[in-house]
């Protein structure tokens, strides 16, 4: 119990502890929050390798190089009230590094270095963040960083921002790691608000979320073999494509809007899909002559169709479906519009590399 709101020059090690079935907090006493502000040649300002320990109402500001804010090597260790400020970027990999079963609340980290992590999942499983925020300002930084061990993770209600990289940054899972009820942003011209790294088997559930992205580096990118399902969730960019998948293995879209105002916004390339591909009760829309809203392209999958249902695709300037595909076609109660003068609302046409596609339009309309 800390009963002042005093610098504490110091770097906090927590480990070797014997609980017996009990837990350690560390915590600031009501009215007052404790500032830790670790040392030169300090790993982190807390450095915990010991399960069962509670971190309560501590600010961490770091003046002087060190790697982390917090890092947590250790199981079922709970985060309340925390506060990570660097402002001035002098941590160098993460704000906040966590391990499995833990559990982080009311808890922000402001970073301002390049390349840095606000929340990094190392081999994390079954770990939850809610009602908490990751702001990162630097290049390539990421607001959520989780490595290719990270599964089975939550965050809800949470915001991740980052100014010139991504909001999330993914490495694979072996299980979807979740995001729900949060607002991920972006405003980077090169880089995705969401990014699946190439070659990682990442999985992943949007539900009821804000995606976004400001610049024109697109909202959502994921590539081979991965695993990506979106529910009631707004997805939108300004330029670049907003999602932008590529040989994915199973990819849901329901209940969602997506849009972009100058590129494609939904966009499936080259995907393989043992799980299907299928777009439910959403609206996908662009804006330009430039645009597709929903672009198929590059599949060969005679067996897994693309099913478009009780869906509404629009692009009032141009084309607002184009298949390229040779996956069969399904669309059924849905609409497909464009007021373009000199593009067609759909369009299709044979990819070189694949057959011709077979094309199931069911109680749909089509207006161009």
């Amino acid at each position: 119990l800390i009963n002042d709101s005093s610098l504490y020059t110091e770097q906090v090690t927590v480990k070797n502890f014997t609980n017996s079935g009990s837990s350690i907090t560390i915590f600031s006493d009501v009215g007052f929050r404790a500032i830790v502000v670790p040392p030169a040649n300090s790993t982190a300002a807390f450095l915990v390798a010991n399960a069962s320990i509670n971190i309560q109402g501590i600010d961490v500001r770091p003046t002087v190089a060190i790697g982390y804010g917090l890092h947590i090597s250790s199981a079922y260790v709970t985060l309340s009230s925390v506060n990570v400020q660097d402002g001035g970027g002098v941590i160098s990999t993460a704000g906040v590094v966590l391990s499995s079963w833990s559990t982080v609340s009311y808890t922000s980290v402001t970073l301002g270095g390049a390349g840095v992590s606000g929340f990094r999942l190392a081999a994390s499983t079954a770990t939850r963040v809610s009602y908490s925020t990751a702001l990162v300002t630097g290049v390539d930084a990421a607001a959520v960083y989780l490595d290719d061990s990270a599964s089975s993770n939550t965050f809800t209600v949470f915001i991740a921002s980052s100014q010139a990289g991504y909001a999330v940054y993914s490495l694979g899972a072996a299980q979807p790691n979740t995001f729900a009820q949060s607002w991920l942003r972006s405003g980077s011209a090169t880089r995705a608000t969401y990014m699946c790294l190439n070659n990682a088997l990442c999985k992943l559930q949007f539900t009821d979320d804000t995606i976004y992205n400001e610049g024109a580096g697109g909202a959502l990118s994921s590539s081979f073999n991965s695993t990506l399902a979106i529910d009631r969730s707004t997805v939108t960019g300004r330029g670049g494509t907003t999602i932008n998948l590529w040989i994915l293995t199973s990819f849901t879209l329901s209940r969602s809007y997506v849009a972009n105002t100058t590129g494609h916004a939904l966009y499936p390339g080259n995907v393989y899909a043992v799980g299907g591909i299928t777009i439910t009760q959403s609206t996908i829309t662009a804006n330009s002559a430039a645009g597709v809203a929903l672009y198929l392209n590059g599949y060969n999958d005679a067996t897994n169709p693309v099913k478009l249902t009780q869906s509404y695709v629009f692009n009032p300037s141009g084309t607002a479906l184009l298949n390229s595909a040779s996956n069969p076609l399904v669309v059924s109660q849905s609409t497909i519009a464009s007021r373009s003068s000199t593009l067609p609302a759909f369009r299709s046409t044979k990819n070189s590399s694949y057959p011709s596609a077979i094309i199931t339009l069911d109680d749909s309309y089509v207006f161009g």
